[in-house]
């Protein structure tokens, strides 16, 4: 199965994992899924991290490399992507989110995210 991550799930998993629910820890650790994030999310914490609004326990490139590492794919944004954000109807107003969910749409993948907000977009989301 494809999952991919919300950014919130991604710095959890490599700075807190106690905050992962049960059912994203055991989705994680198993070998047959195939775990991916989206370029947007290592955007979201770029610009979050430069402002001071969100303190890392480690630093990007890390991030990234230990990402790599752990055999999570990279989701670029591509055009399809880019439309389905302007379909989306103005629920949250969160761009980082938005791309996100239009991605999991998309690309049919579930999402796992703990935040609730993506439930009304008709999307599959775990926690």
């Amino acid at each position: 199965m494809k999952y991919l991550i919300d950014t919130q799930i991604l710095i959890w998993l490599f700075g807190d994992t106690n905050r992962l629910s049960p059912t994203v820890a055991g989705i994680i650790k198993d070998s047959k899924n195939n775990i991916v994030v989206s370029i947007a999310s290592f955007w979201e914490i770029a610009i979050k991290s430069s402002l001071n609004k969100l303190k890392l326990p480690f630093d990007l490139p890390k991030l990234v490399d230990e990402t790599l590492a752990n055999n999570i794919d990279l989701l670029d944004i591509d055009m399809a992507h880019i439309l389905a954000v302007a379909n989306l109807p103005f629920h949250h107003g969160d761009p980082f989110d938005r791309i996100i969910i239009a991605q999991g749409i998309s690309e049919n993948l579930k999402i796992i995210s703990s935040d609730k907000v993506f439930d009304v977009y008709s999307v599959n989301r775990i926690w």
